[in-house]
């Protein structure tokens, strides 16, 4: 769902150049290339073999439109304004604080066109359910040890928004239909 909300954002971006930071194996952006051919799509990830399990993908799939890139997300090597979409999705519960989150927004942000939309998604507190599985997650799933797993409260998010000069145009609950209870928000933003 998270996904599928990312991709109705950025049918807004029929021809340009869109990224997607943290793009892992590809899932998001082979059917961002699909549904965007006149679109100059590019990926990065801080994972080289994720990228390259990214490319084989792209290969079988005989998609051309995009460009991957082994680069963390908060400092990536991109002209400022060049993008017309920035997306990053299933990212933010795993960075270890809301201040990783506003340095990756500040890069987004950076490399995001004026009249572009950044578009993320994070895991909310306002889900006391969610919030309690993260804590407990370490306890019974082994692949969690040492990841942060961390919610945010949406005024938290706003608040990054705002000082960076950011502004929320829409935002989506997933996985429940009211903001309070949803574990998941996916947000597009847009510079003032």
């Amino acid at each position: 769902m998270v996904r599928h909300q990312a991709l109705l954002y950025c049918n807004m971006v029929k021809e340009g150049n869109i990224l997607e930071i943290g793009c892992g194996e590809g899932l998001f952006l082979s059917q961002l290339a699909l549904n965007n051919p006149g679109a100059r799509i590019f990926g990065v990830d801080i994972n080289r073999g994720r990228i390259e399990r990214a490319r084989e993908r792209f290969r079988q799939k005989e998609l051309k439109n995009i460009t991957l890139q082994v680069q963390g997300g908060e400092s990536i090597d991109f002209p400022d304004e060049y993008f017309d979409a920035v997306v990053c999705i299933n990212v933010f519960y795993i960075l270890e604080s809301i201040e990783a989150v506003r340095r990756f927004l500040m890069t987004m942000s950076r490399v995001c066109k004026k009249q572009g939309y950044l578009i993320f998604d994070f895991r909310s507190s306002l889900n006391q359910l969610l919030r309690l599985k993260y804590k407990l997650a370490p306890y019974y799933d082994g692949t969690v040890k040492g990841q942060p797993l961390n919610t945010y409260y949406p005024a938290q998010i706003e608040g990054v928004l705002r000082e960076l000069g950011l502004r929320m145009l829409d935002e989506k609950p997933v996985g429940f239909p009211c903001r309070s209870w949803a574990p998941i928000i996916v947000m597009k933003a847009g510079k003032r």
